[in-house]
């Protein structure tokens, strides 16, 4: 990544169980990858079952419990929806993302 290029903003949408798994993996990325994304944001009503909380919270991601809140103030180039999959279709057919 060239040093003008901007990170991609993520936006972690479930962040309880298998959730878990996505933000581990995105806090633990090595920061020598010339850092090529950024967790912007986490989307949960219940947080509190994230197993990695705090992690979040010393890194400064902001919590919204609804994809709404988020999107009256953000906007992302990405949105990972680890939430159930029966709870997929809403946030994807109101994709509010730009590039």
């Amino acid at each position: 990544m060239s040093a003008s290029a901007k990170p991609v903003s993520i936006a972690l949408v479930g962040i309880g169980g298998y959730g878990n798994t996505y933000v581990q993996m995105l806090l633990d990325e090595p920061a020598e990858r010339g850092g090529s994304f950024e967790v912007i944001a986490a989307v949960d009503p219940h947080p509190e079952s994230c197993r990695h909380l705090d992690d979040l919270k010393a890194r400064g991601v902001p919590l919204f419990a609804s994809l709404e809140a988020f999107y009256e103030s953000h906007r992302v180039d990405l949105a990972v929806l680890s939430t159930p999959i029966a709870l997929h279709a809403p946030p994807a057919a109101s994709h509010r993302c730009h590039a």
